[in-house]
């Protein structure tokens, strides 16, 4: 059986332009979304192929008012601990918004 729908892969360019238009940047929608900060910088140089549910995730912040705090919410809820910073405990972002 064929796949119901195929999808328009976003370009590298595309991302770029995406996070800029967001003012969001790739570190912080690595940790955001849960993936790591290489394969964000492997999309961003077009190494790797970006997911399609990148492009959607994109367009909502895009075109959702306020998107960027429900997105930080939504994650502050899955973060469990920050690995960089473990002094900040157990679900440090329920807290607190901690830069980058």
């Amino acid at each position: 059986m064929s796949q119901r729908f195929e999808y328009r892969k976003m370009t590298a360019a595309e991302f770029s332009a995406a996070l800029t238009d967001a003012a969001m940047k790739p570190n912080t929608f690595a940790r955001l979304f849960g993936v790591d900060r290489r394969t964000v910088q492997r999309w961003l140089n077009g190494s790797f192929i970006i997911p399609t549910w990148v492009p959607i995730v994109m367009q909502l912040l895009a075109t959702a008012g306020g998107a960027h705090g429900w997105v930080r919410k939504a994650a502050a809820e899955v973060i469990v601990r920050d690995n960089e910073h473990p002094e900040r405990g157990e679900y440090p972002y329920r807290r607190a918004q901690c830069d980058d």
